[in-house]
């Protein structure tokens, strides 16, 4: 069973930020499902608006994330969310990674179909799906949000968020350092490991329990057929 950790959240929220932390403080390679969706779209995009998909500002992301969202969006319905699924297993399947790495998808959005992103980071690879919030705190003390971008996040994430294992609440931060701000968020990630530290020791005894269950059941039909 390959150990995995799928992120989601809204954009903006600090999906690559969570995972440049994570990295920090274990062994692991990101691996990203919108990817090969960039690369496909990247020799268009440059060429209609001189804008490199791969190494773009914040505002550029703005301009091309309506083309990226709609191309995507036509290939999930087509292959009803296995598109970019099965692209992304092949390249992780490819990466010969040790036992010892955690593998990180960092940008789960869907789970509209039966098997789409998130049921398949949970399900299908057996890992952890961590829903990440990010908010500022006003004058007033009060906390706002990050919204949804486009319809499409508007109509996604919640099923999205509904299906998380863990959710990451943190605070946007202003006026620091990227170093500034990992110093105060890293709590956050500290929180996270201990939790999954904790949650797999849980897994391990309820596979243990299991396990158990099966042998005295098999034993109980064995002694039976020997009476």
């Amino acid at each position: 069973m390959k150990n995995v950790i799928g992120l989601s959240g809204l954009a903006t929220s600090g999906k690559d930020l969570f995972f440049d932390m994570l990295s920090e403080e274990i062994k692991c390679k990101g691996f990203s499902l919108a990817s090969a969706l960039k690369q496909t779209l990247r020799n268009s995009i440059l060429e209609d608006h001189n804008i490199d998909v791969f190494n773009c500002s914040p505002e550029e992301k703005k301009i091309i994330r309506p083309i990226l969202v709609e191309y995507g969006t036509q290939k999930r319905r087509e292959s009803e969310g296995q598109c970019w699924i099965e692209t992304l297993s092949q390249t992780i399947d490819q990466s010969n990674l040790d036992k010892d790495t955690t593998i990180i998808i960092t940008d789960v959005r869907y789970n509209i179909y039966k098997n789409d992103e998130a049921s398949w980071v949970r399900n299908k690879l057996g890992g952890i799906l961590v829903y990440i919030k990010k908010y500022k705190l006003t004058e007033n003390g009060i906390a706002l949000y990050t919204t949804p971008p486009n319809d499409e996040e508007r109509r996604n994430d919640p099923l999205v968020r509904n299906a998380a294992d863990y959710t990451v609440n943190w605070q946007h931060i202003n006026g620091r350092s990227r170093e500034e701000t990992k110093a105060k968020l890293r709590p956050h990630i500290i929180n996270f490991l201990n939790w999954r530290e904790d949650n797999a020791g849980r897994r391990r005894k309820t596979s243990q329990q299991l396990q158990r269950g099966r042998m005295r059941k098999k034993l109980r039909k064995t002694s039976r057929k020997t009476l």
